[in-house]
């Protein structure tokens, strides 16, 4: 029998039937479902206004900087670009990231970091999502109509 502790409370998993929580765990765990990597809390966030097809960028905005949770349902190219610091962990796929002439892979449970002003590129491949960082308030926009992709 296991047990997780989740948002104060206990939830058993054994030898009776599995509930709507533990189940959206498993099937987020598992990964049978990239729309659901996020749940409500984040999905009822703006979303980004990235120039990328195929993303879907959720945005947490604060004061000094912005929290973003992406998923990409689609390759995408990054091409050379710097700003602020950014910090990401990888929660589904792989992203191939050159970071100041430094070329890595980071999948699931890695983390980046890229420095402000350091030159970076990268792949990012269909399946992706993670939880960006970024040390700066402006890097992205609200989309205007949360409908469109």
């Amino acid at each position: 029998m296991v047990f997780y502790h989740c948002l104060c409370t206990t939830i058993t998993v054994g030898p009776r039937p599995v509930g709507d929580l533990e189940r959206y765990a498993l099937k987020t765990t598992i990964g049978e479902n990239m729309k659901d990597i996020f749940p409500s809390p984040i999905t009822n966030l703006p979303e980004a206004d990235i120039q990328l097809e195929g993303i879907t960028a959720y945005l947490s905005q604060a004061e000094t900087h912005q929290i973003l949770f992406m998923r990409f349902d689609k390759d995408a190219d990054l091409p050379e670009h710097y700003h602020d610091a950014q910090i990401g962990v990888v929660l589904e796929g792989k992203i191939e990231l050159t970071i100041g002439g430094e070329k890595k892979t980071y999948t699931k449970g890695d983390r980046y970091y890229i420095p402000k002003g350091v030159k970076h590129s990268g792949k990012i491949f269909a399946g992706y999502a993670d939880i960006t960082f970024f040390n700066e308030p402006s890097r992205y926009s609200k989309k205007t109509n949360k409908n469109e992709h």
